[in-house]
């Protein structure tokens, strides 16, 4: 019987346990009918220095005399990914020879195998939208998955929870497949984030908490529209002056009337002021002197925009133009329609989904940055992103960029609790439920 053994890498020990144990390893092959020995997975060490240990091994067991005097040669096979050598001198010093392999799968194809392993899934689809949404899913999905692994990975977890999930202590759930099987690649791509959903604690709830935020501003801003239509309806129904030339007299009497019995009215350009009827200072050659040129009052002269004062009026003259001109039956109809299609709004606004309410705030950048600074912490357990020269499409980047578009297209939204946990009557009753996701 053959003791286990262990070996150790550690540059700094005294005595090497590869020594220790070479009696038996070399009873180990000697014994046995192995002249292979498949290595593999090394690379994710990033040490270089396990192979120099390695080849001393293979060395050792080459110069053996007890496996030369029975003809073995033992081989080994190392399954790495070349990246790891720096340049193509250093490959070459640890191998004999070096066999390239072609990618089962890449982003480029993965979404045809998705496709194929999903099809019966698609195909149990009851409207033709649903298989759509389906395909969709898979499609922005196929972009940043590159193994086989992760791919039945996915399918696996989507077969249990479908199972699972759709069913509760009396009656079958309906499940939105694609809206499922989001949530299931979400749990493959982030599976430390996904350990806190039921828990609300996830960065995923960061980010959806967002639709709050964003729906205030909105909410708000749509307020603010409402009640700037009001302010102009009202401004409107308080004009008194129905025509223009009225809303100059109304000026052009206040500024006398607000004048002393000695003082002097006058205005450059208009000869014999005092002479001229109102109405022939209302005209619009005499009266846009008036507004160029401002009116003189005893000693003193008032710019134009200055005289609203003494109309008591706060609103500018060209304003008040403007009202009159709106004055109409039909441009206050439109305005109350304009502001119950804005009460409206408010009302459907706030039952939008979170996809709907960024696109309408305008949010994407931010969902993205967003998205990047919660999502930081998946950066360690991507060994595309060791070096700090990074393409802008690194696999974290792919990663982001495939939460987003699928946030963005209403696969994941906040209602995901739904699909990642077993629905039991309580707060909702079964009907309410079914409502809910509908």
């Amino acid at each position: 019987k053959l003791n286990k053994f262990a070996v150790d890498f550690e540059s700094d020990k005294e005595i090497s346990l590869l020594n220790s144990y070479v009696e038996e390893l070399v009873y180990l092959f000697k014994e046995s009918d192995y002249k292979l020995v498949v290595i593999e997975d090394l690379d994710r060490f990033d040490d270089l220095e396990i192979f120099e240990k390695l080849r001393e091994v293979n060395n050792l067991l080459k110069n053996s005399n007890d496996l030369k005097s029975l003809g073995k040669k033992i081989q080994f096979l190392y399954v790495v990914r070349e990246s790891i050598f720096l340049d193509e001198n250093e490959k070459n010093k640890f191998f004999d020879i070096i066999i390239s392999t072609v990618p089962y799968i890449s982003s480029q194809n993965s979404k045809a195998k998705m496709l194929k392993l999903f099809e019966n899934e698609i195909e149990k689809g009851n409207k033709t939208e649903d298989k759509h949404s389906f395909k969709d899913v898979i499609k922005i999905a196929a972009l940043c998955i590159d193994e086989m692994r992760t791919i039945h990975s996915i399918y696996n977890d989507y077969l249990i929870y479908t199972k699972i999930i759709e069913q509760n202590d009396k009656s079958t759930v309906t499940v939105f497949s694609h809206e499922l099987l989001a949530i299931i690649i979400y749990k493959n791509l982030f599976p430390l984030d996904f350990e806190h959903l039921n828990s609300s604690t996830s960065k995923l709830d960061q980010i959806l908490d967002l639709r709050v935020e964003l729906l205030d501003n909105l909410l708000k801003k749509k307020k603010e529209e409402i009640d700037s239509l009001k302010n102009r309806l009202n401004n409107i129904q308080s004009e008194q002056n129905k025509t223009i030339k009225s809303l100059r007299r109304e000026y052009l009497t206040s500024v006398i009337v607000s004048s002393q019995v000695n003082e002097n009215i006058s205005v450059r350009g208009i000869e014999n002021f005092h002479s001229l009827k109102l109405d022939d200072l209302t005209l619009d050659e005499n009266f846009k002197k008036i507004i160029d040129r401002g009116i003189r009052v005893g000693n003193t002269e008032h710019q134009f925009e200055d005289l609203k004062k003494y109309t008591n009026n706060a609103i500018s003259y060209n304003d008040r133009v403007e009202l009159i001109r709106q004055s109409s039956n039909d441009e206050k109809s439109k305005l109350l329609s304009l502001i119950q299609s804005k009460n409206n709004n408010i009302k459907k606004l706030k039952n939008e989904t979170f996809a709907n309410i960024i696109k309408q705030a305008e949010s994407e950048d931010r969902l993205m940055n967003l998205l990047r600074i919660l999502l930081q912490s998946e950066i360690s357990k991507d060994n595309s992103l060791k070096d700090g020269n990074k393409k802008e499409y690194s696999k974290l980047g792919l990663k982001i960029e495939l939460i987003k578009s699928l946030i963005l297209n209403r696969y994941i939204s906040t209602n995901y609790k739904l699909y990642t946990s077993i629905f039991h009557d309580g707060d909702l009753i079964h009907n309410d439920r079914e409502l809910f996701i509908k």
